[in-house]
């Protein structure tokens, strides 16, 4: 059995263009990228790709972590280590 860490992280943290993009990418065969009902699972890669800016930061920190997975999740809690964005899809947070 493996047991893997995974950083929870509120939608806050990534901008409407990269909602926007996330929206697109699972389509996106391979890139690690899976939506769901309240957000999004990411793969932590090695190599970010085309990966939006604020999403690396988010991914930067789930490696310092030494965490596998992230989820982009609308109900979770916001991490003081990282910036927040003011978005029109989330309103000012």
């Amino acid at each position: 059995m493996t047991i893997v860490n995974t950083l929870v992280i509120s939608t806050q943290h990534v901008s409407d263009e990269t909602i926007e993009w996330l929206d697109v990418a699972p389509l996106d065969i391979g890139n690690g990228v899976t939506k769901y009902d309240f957000g999004w699972i990411i793969f932590v890669v090695e190599e970010y790709g085309d990966f939006p800016c604020d999403l690396r930061g988010i991914i930067d920190y789930a490696h310092e972590k030494d965490c596998m997975y992230i989820f982009l999740d609308i109900d979770a809690d916001v991490c003081d280590d990282l910036p927040m964005m003011k978005t029109e899809t989330y309103g000012v947070h």
